[in-house]
């Protein structure tokens, strides 16, 4: 190991913010102590506003440096003999995970980086505009960077199949909105495509070593996940991927720590982690986002603020789209799509939008009524009318008014899969979507005259997308 990087981490570790916890005239706000935040004094930080944190939350920076943690990432990578795989979503936790983890394989000697790193994004393709160019941005940064630092680590994005789409799924085939007790969403546009290609590398490699940004100190329930697959002090297994290490190496951070190792140690790759403060601050309150927060109690802003799908549904309000809507006027057709669709998901008001008894697939179930006509999924083929044809609308208007002028809220492999399915349960005889599409974007969807060439796309693998060094993508199957 190179003691110069060390050191240099060393004095970086020292910079940290100090807490500093007052007991004012002993008075307690919520049950918490006041915490402020003091600035270091070769920091350029600003002091951030008083916050409260709980008494039982301590920073993993008084009990070991950040020099020390490098040395034990360095220690667990030059034990392993198989690849690594960095899950992130590019949100605060995992962008700190990566940022450490790189920051401890560049400070080995070229000849002891053997294990290859690969750092895997998941894009839903129903990300927040702003946190999907994140993505793309991030991901071409670190495959520059590490080229160029001759680091044996490569940035890829997984896509979710077109068949587990959120649109092919909802307009296609009439699925429901995701609630919290049906929360298919999660498994079908974040899970199952990451984990096809950690079990893809298991089948190359025998084993990898998975890492994750989650934290004990995210949840209680995070907490007793974390402890419950502890293997040993240093590993924990994986509950969906037997040839899977899982390694947590910032499990026992705050989320002040988090903060605090973003803004005092520069993005090795050359991103900003200003701008990702930044978003933070979008979604958070009012715009309210101090430098650190706690994790515990109520009227923290940016801490736990967390950047979903823009019309999720799971959540009774998409606080986060409604705060970033306030200060980006033009995202207002977002909010207005996810508030319709939330309407859908009330009780209340399900007849207006859905059929009685109805199956949410037909090319799967293949159920009739007793007259012998087809079930249609459970939106009503008029609602799944009305909505692919307002996406379409949003996305033409965004493009061209919003800063994303590439923007795509529904992809032409989602409409091409969409009439199939109509097609195939006798909802339409596949002129529609290509007529809608049209009428809205005064171009031809390009799709064959025949409904059934279409019927690969339901076959089709999730795709790994790599973003090249040349700035443009090149996708890849994984069968």
């Amino acid at each position: 190991m190179q003691a110069t990087a060390v050191g240099e981490l060393d004095i970086l570790a020292r910079q940290r913010v100090l807490y500093e916890v007052s007991k004012q005239k002993n008075h307690r706000m919520n049950g918490q102590l006041t915490m402020r935040i003091n600035k270091p004094r070769t920091s350029k930080m600003s002091v951030a506003k008083v916050q409260t944190i709980s008494d039982s939350i301590g920073s993993i920076f008084d009990k070991r440096s950040l020099a020390q943690q490098i040395l034990d990432i360095q220690s667990v990578y030059l034990q392993s003999t198989v690849p690594w795989v960095i899950m992130t979503s590019l949100g605060k936790d995992s962008t700190a995970t990566l940022q450490l983890i790189w920051s401890a394989i560049e400070a080995l000697p070229a000849k002891l980086r053997k294990n290859h790193l690969y750092v895997v994004a998941g894009d839903t393709l129903i990300e927040l505009p702003a946190f999907a160019a994140r993505i793309d941005s991030i991901l071409m940064q670190v495959n520059v960077s590490a080229k160029t630092k001759g680091l044996p680590i490569s940035a890829h994005k997984t896509i979710p199949a077109v068949s587990d789409r959120m649109w092919t799924c909802v307009v296609g085939r009439g699925y429901g909105m995701p609630t919290a007790r049906f929360r298919w969403c999660t498994s079908r546009l974040k899970s199952t495509p990451n984990e096809r290609f950690v079990k893809d590398h298991i089948v190359k490699s025998g084993q990898v070593v998975m890492v994750l940004g989650v934290r004990s100190a995210e949840s209680a329930a995070r907490a007793a996940s974390i402890k419950k697959h502890r293997i040993d002090s240093t590993f924990s297994r994986s509950a969906t991927m037997p040839g899977a290490l899982v390694y947590t190496p910032i499990s026992d951070w705050t989320t002040d720590d988090v903060w605090t190792y973003l803004l005092q140690v520069q993005s090795p790759w050359g991103a900003s982690n200003r701008d990702l403060l930044a978003l933070y601050r979008q979604a958070s309150t009012a715009g309210e986002c101090p430098i650190v927060v706690g994790d515990i109690g109520k009227g923290q802003a940016c801490g736990n603020s967390r950047f979903g799908c823009f019309p999720c549904t799971v959540s009774s309000g998409n606080q986060s789209l409604l705060n970033i809507v306030d200060q980006e006027p033009w995202m207002e057709p977002l909010w207005d799509i996810y508030e319709w669709l939330r309407e859908t998901t009330k009780p209340e008001r399900k007849l207006e939008f859905r059929e009685i008894n109805a199956t949410p697939s037909i090319v799967a179930q293949k159920k009739q009524r007793q007259d012998g006509s087809a079930i249609p999924g459970r939106y009503k083929l008029n609602f799944r009318k009305k909505l692919v044809r307002r996406l379409l609308e949003i996305q033409r208007d965004l493009r061209r008014d919003s800063p994303y002028p590439g923007l795509t809220l529904i992809d032409d492999e989602q409409l091409r899969a969409i009439r199939y399915l109509w097609w195939v349960d006798g909802l339409d005889d596949g002129t529609y979507i290509p007529q809608i599409y049209h009428e809205v974007t005064g171009t031809n969807l390009s799709c064959a005259n025949d409904p059934v060439t279409d019927a690969y796309l339901l076959e089709k693998p999730m795709q790994l997308t790599q973003v090249s060094l040349a700035g443009f993508q090149s996708s890849l199957d994984l069968t």
